[in-house]
């Protein structure tokens, strides 16, 4: 006979939670970046809740729900919004368990801690499962890529497909690049840093406390949630390329260049929020990409991430690019929201639509 229970995060469960996620996900995960995502983030100390079974065997860990807190800004209000992450139970006991009135009590019993809540991308059983808790399909999942050498976004994902011993792929390699010309903003890049300096300079003790009044919900900016999302973060290697124009206007974006060839835009902000400033400092950071040897530069948002001169700029500048959209001819396409939900516990008048949206809202790992 075997039974069921559940208990919160206790010092020394960190193997048992990282030998769960191998087993599930397929990936190792070091001591370091367990405590990176899980403890050392500024909104404090995740909400980690267990399953266990126990028989005659022993007791053993089956199951894991996490929720990230993150800050988050509406205006001059600071929030805690809680991010659903690693949410898995093994294979052999999806069927033995109810899952979702697992989570229904971990909800009830961290719900008063955030303002909200929110999951980014999941299987389509857990984002049915959360609408149960009132989460509400809000903002589609939308992806840009800017190509700056044409043929290299086929020859990625053909690759993907493929592998590289593959004789298109050994034909397509013969083909030399063909570059795109890409004209400058106006040169308002001022400084390009990476993460061991880019904590150094006084633009962002002050940068966010001004912007963030051009925003409803947010995810917040202030140095502290910069460095551990970005400069302190044991996966990747970011650069911090900061702006300034002429008539005062300042901004950062932080682009992971992990992958050398394919760049990501993780995080950008331009203030203040008018059309032309983001389009020089876009274009500019364009230039600096291709100056770097980039072959694309991507970046991820929601159908509401921006405000609508901001998402069509973007949607203008950048494009879904050849191969996704030959892909997505192909393949019959399912539209991916974001799902979100403000606490039963929080007296803010806050909506679920319209959140500032920027890859710093992602796990943060390769």
């Amino acid at each position: 006979m075997v039974s069921y229970t559940y208990r919160q995060f206790q010092a020394g469960d960190e193997e048992a939670i990282n030998g769960l996620y191998e087993k599930i996900t397929g990936r190792k995960r070091s001591f370091k970046q367990y405590r990176w995502q899980w403890q050392e983030a500024p909104g404090g100390k995740g909400e980690i809740w267990l399953i266990e079974a126990e028989d005659k065997t022993g007791k053993r860990l089956i199951g894991h729900h996490g929720l990230m807190p993150i800050r988050f800004t509406c205006g001059d209000t600071n929030l805690i919004v809680g991010k659903t992450e690693n949410t898995m139970v093994l294979k052999d006991y999806r069927q033995k368990i109810l899952y979702p009135r697992f989570e229904q009590r971990f909800f009830r019993e961290y719900q008063s801690r955030f303002d909200a809540f929110f999951s980014t991308m999941g299987p389509q059983a857990a984002i049915r499962m959360r609408k149960a808790l009132g989460y509400l399909e809000t903002g589609k999942w939308e992806i840009y890529t800017w190509n700056f050498q044409y043929g290299s976004a086929i020859k990625y994902y053909l690759e993907k497909q493929l592998g590289n011993q593959s004789k298109i792929i050994r034909a397509l390699s013969l083909i030399p690049p063909i570059s795109r010309t890409i004209n400058s903003g106006g040169n308002s890049i001022v400084d390009v840093l990476d993460s061991a300096k880019a904590s150094q300079p006084q633009f962002f003790e002050t940068f966010w406390d001004n912007a963030r009044n051009e925003l409803s919900v947010a995810p917040r900016r202030d140095r502290e949630d910069l460095e551990w999302r970005f400069w302190n973060n044991p996966y990747n290697t970011y650069k911090t390329i900061l702006f300034s124009f002429d008539c005062g206007a300042q901004g950062y974006a932080i682009v992971n260049i992990s992958n050398k060839n394919f760049f990501i835009l993780e995080d950008i902000h331009i203030s203040p929020m008018k059309r032309e400033l983001w389009m020089l400092a876009l274009k500019d950071l364009a230039v600096w990409c291709i100056d770097e040897g980039a072959a694309w530069l991507r970046y991820i948002t929601t159908s509401d991430g921006h405000p609508k001169e901001i998402l069509d700029l973007f949607r203008e500048l950048f494009d879904m690019g050849i191969v996704l959209r030959t892909r997505e001819a192909c393949i019959k396409k399912n539209d991916q929201y974001m799902p979100r939900c403000i606490s039963p516990s929080s007296s803010l008048k806050i909506s679920t639509s319209d959140w500032n949206i920027t890859g710093i809202l992602f796990e943060g790992r390769n």
